[in-house]
């Protein structure tokens, strides 16, 4: 006749495989808060822009952004890697927010100029709302849209969805 483990056991065996699945999930480097990636959406991580003196401008956004808690302002941000130095392009971030509870979507913008230095390079776009919006932003998913503008080249558009997190802060 087949036996049953002792309680503890049993206590040890599950606490076993708690430390492997948590070891598991951890070893992808992927955060267990991640936003999930919706399977009908192309998965776009970098956009490439080539400008026609031969310089090339590539951006990474940041998977997390953050809601300012006082001001309602967004900070979002981006590693951009230029393959030369001097170029100067326009740099803007589009964040739109969908509210569930208010049935309602709050929409806003931020933009930077930028000057090559021919590495990589983090930046932070602060975003505010649209002039005549009464909602704020919050935490949750946000669709950013990121694109790159050069003088001489049409621009470049990148999509992403980021979690925002509440930090207290103008």
């Amino acid at each position: 006749m087949f036996r049953f483990a002792s309680r503890a056991a049993r206590a040890r065996h599950v606490l076993t495989l708690i430390a492997v699945t948590t070891l598991g999930a951890c070893a992808d480097d992927q955060p267990l808060t991640a936003p999930r990636e919706i399977a009908s959406e192309p998965l776009v991580t970098a956009t490439t822009l080539e400008t026609t003196d031969g310089a090339v401008v590539t951006i990474v956004p940041d998977r997390d952004g953050q809601v300012r808690t006082y001001s309602g302002y967004v900070v979002v941000g981006a590693t951009l890697t230029c393959s030369t130095s001097g170029p100067t392009f326009k740099f803007l971030a589009y964040v739109d927010q969908f509210q569930r509870k208010a049935q309602n979507t709050v929409s806003g913008f931020g933009e930077a100029y930028i000057t090559c230095t021919g590495g990589a390079q983090p930046w932070q776009l602060l975003i505010t709302r649209n002039a005549g919006e009464e909602a704020a932003f919050t935490r949750g998913k946000a669709d950013v849209l990121f694109r790159v503008i050069s003088n001489d080249v049409s621009a470049e558009d990148l999509p992403r969805t980021v979690r925002l997190v509440e930090v207290a802060g103008y």
